[in-house]
């Protein structure tokens, strides 16, 4: 999924089943192309589920990628994961986040406030599920994460709905 300059897109298309992860899934960009382009399918989130068995209060996913799609994942925190999928990194922009579930964390998905310091702009993030994330169902934590448009989502029994530690957002036709 990295080596993006030979290829147009890539998809990584993740069958149904349980995943157990211990360690954060996590892309880097050290060049221009590098995950530029790529998208991550599950079979559906009702069984295609990524559950954290790793060290309380780190993140299950860091995503360090631009113009990519990840898709039809549940992620469950059990209750010990800190963020379901950080996206930061280098400055990324036009990404879709849809049919995901978050479920058992403190946030489901923050824009920057991880490893990096650019901002995460013009990301979709669609008819996603945020179920007991005790801090946020969405942050933005970047003065330059703008543009994070988040429509036809449901929101359950979490601390804050959307989050705006600083950057924008754009919230619409959502469940509360």
């Amino acid at each position: 999924l990295k080596d993006m300059p030979h290829i147009d897109w890539s998809v990584l298309y993740v069958p149904a089943g349980i995943y157990r992860i211990t360690a954060p899934l996590t892309t880097k960009r050290e060049h221009h192309a590098d995950y530029l382009g790529f998208s991550v399918i599950g079979e559906g989130p009702a069984n295609t589920v990524l559950v954290w068995d790793g060290p309380a209060g780190r993140n299950m996913v860091n995503l360090d990628a631009w113009y990519c799609r990840i898709s039809r994942l549940s992620f469950d925190g059990k209750d010990r994961a800190d963020v379901g999928l950080m996206r930061d990194g280098a400055f990324s922009t036009y990404c879709e986040l849809s049919d995901l579930v978050f479920k058992d964390m403190k946030t489901g998905v923050s824009f920057g406030g991880g490893r990096g310091d650019a901002g995460q702009a013009e990301h979709a993030v669609l008819r996603c599920q945020f179920l007991r994330c005790a801090r946020a169902g969405v942050a933005t934590v970047n003065f330059n994460s703008l543009d994070i448009y988040v429509w036809h989502c449901l929101f359950e029994d979490c601390g804050n709905a959307i989050y705006n530690v600083m950057g924008g957002y754009h919230a619409y036709d959502n469940v509360f």
